[in-house]
Formats: structure tokens, sequence, C-alpha cells
């Protein structure tokens, strides 16, 4: 069994050169992420990753 005894995370966010757009949408950003656990054992595990966040005023209800 794998006792959790410290996690954490973080993002950085990364402008983009021209915004991106989709659907009538665009975003101006990455978001660099990145997450940390480590066991009681002090066995450590990265995770790596990119968001992308689109937020849109828009119902299509």
């Amino acid at each position: 069994m794998i006792k959790i005894a410290a996690t954490n995370s973080n993002f950085v966010r990364e402008p983009l050169m021209a915004p991106f757009g989709f659907k009538g949408e665009s975003i101006e950003e990455l978001w660099q992420t990145v997450a940390l656990i480590e066991s009681s054992r002090e066995n450590r595990g990265i995770g790596l990753g990119v968001r992308c966040v689109l937020y849109t005023s828009k119902c299509s209800c």
C-alpha cells in the first residue's frame, strides 16, 4: 500500500503569438501545468500537461 505524504501543483500562463479560434470563439493563452505526488517513503512522481481554457458567455440551451 502507498501512503501519500505530500502533493503540490502549479501552472504558468503562456501567451500565444496570435489568438487561435474555433467555432466563433478564440483563446489567447495556454496553461502549462505540473503536479507532484510524494509517498511516505519519499518516492516522487511528476505529471506535466498543457491546458487550453476557453470561456464563453454564449448559451446554446
